[in-house]
């Protein structure tokens, strides 16, 4: 396997499950056993929130819950910060941080390309290298969501 991975010969996804056939085949390992190094209850919750907020991305309902929020929050950057914690917050009660963070990813964006088109912000600074940088509100928003989607979770741990 370790010459598999190596030289690519065959796909990577290929080559990572060829110990589910080969294991079984040599005697080295079962194959309930094998899987079982494949799959666990936390690796199965992972996937799930990840799919669930797929889902949720695909009916639009994070939209919503960001329009809505938005609308009762206010406008400034403040209570838009504000409205964003407080949408990845509520999300974040079901699913997991990663999920919920990631979800919010292309909300900030489309937040900050507005305030762009407007010229109120820049989402990027370019650096003496040429190299292309976050400016210190694009940050502040991405960071924002992820702590807020912690504290999140932390609430329903508590209650």
């Amino acid at each position: 396997m370790a010459v598999f991975w190596v030289s690519e010969c065959i796909p990577l996804p290929v080559t990572s499950f060829l110990p589910m056939v080969v294991f079984p085949v040599t005697g080295v390992n079962s194959t309930s056993d094998t899987s079982e190094a494949y799959m666990n209850d936390s690796l199965m919750m992972f996937i799930g929130s990840l799919i669930l907020a797929a889902c949720v991305e695909q009916s639009g309902f994070h939209r919503r819950l960001a329009y809505g929020a938005v609308r009762t929050i206010g406008f400034t950057h403040f209570r838009l910060l504000l409205s964003m914690c407080c949408v990845t917050m509520f999300v974040s009660f079901w699913i997991t941080n990663t999920a919920a963070t990631t979800m919010m990813v292309p909300i900030n964006f489309a937040i900050l390309k507005v305030f762009e088109q407007q010229k109120l912000l820049t989402i990027f600074e370019y650096t003496s290298d040429g190299d292309r940088v976050a400016t210190d509100i694009t940050t502040c928003y991405f960071c924002a969501a992820t702590f807020s989607a912690t504290i999140g979770l932390d609430l329903v741990i508590s209650i």
